[in-house]
């Protein structure tokens, strides 16, 4: 919980789970989703102070506690284990920083389509008719990662249905026509590196996304 005393570092096992900031009145805004093998709040972790966001699990989990007592040890006898920490927690800053930047200056397609597309990139898979994010989402999840009310993420997502772009069934998501979801994100014209979220479902090929 935000606030609360960090002395270690959660580590994601096995499930979902979404990392959000709420304000007073009860609106949140999902900072991201994490899956198996992910570090949850790495920053606080590794400065000792408090924790920035809450988890709450999208489905069973299982958690691996490391104490700060042992990261400490980490740290002193193997600089491979520091060295790959800073580069997740730099890889963590710039999602974070484009997800921001994402949903400050693109308007709620746009919004829609990046977080979407994101999300594929971390956690997608293909199939036989486009790519599927491996992992249910409610239409709320969408508003709440994207910054748009539930109304507006509703309504975007019922237009991409009807045009095919994408298709829901029990709350999974699959993008058909990745083409087509990227028209108004603008991505052959955004300067924002949108690998750092990884190419899951793309099979390394960079160039699908």
């Amino acid at each position: 919980m935000p606030g609360q005393a960090c002395d270690g570092l959660w580590v994601l096992a096995s499930g979902r789970v979404r990392l959000y900031h709420s304000a007073a009145d009860g609106r949140q805004h999902v900072v991201s989703f994490r899956g198996e093998s992910s570090a949850l709040e790495l920053g606080p972790a590794l400065d000792g102070r408090t924790y920035t966001a809450t988890a709450t699990a999208l489905e069973d989990c299982v958690l691996v506690y490391v104490p700060k007592a042992v990261l400490s040890h980490l740290a002193r006898n193997y600089p491979l284990t520091v060295r790959n920490t800073i580069e997740q927690l730099c890889l963590e800053l710039r999602q974070r920083d484009i997800a921001t930047a994402v949903a400050t200056l693109k308007d709620a397609r746009g919004r829609i389509g990046c977080t979407l597309l994101q999300l594929a990139r971390q956690y997608g898979h293909r199939t036989p008719g486009g790519v599927r994010i491996g992992f249910r989402l409610t239409r709320q999840d969408i508003a709440d990662r994207s910054g748009v009310t539930i109304e507006t993420a509703i309504r975007v997502l019922s237009d991409l249905q009807r045009q095919g772009v994408l298709r829901t069934q029990a709350q999974v998501i699959e993008i058909l026509d990745v083409r087509r979801l990227q028209h108004p994100t603008n991505c052959g014209e955004c300067q924002f590196d949108c690998s750092v979220f990884g190419q899951a479902a793309f099979g390394g090929t960079a160039n699908l996304l």
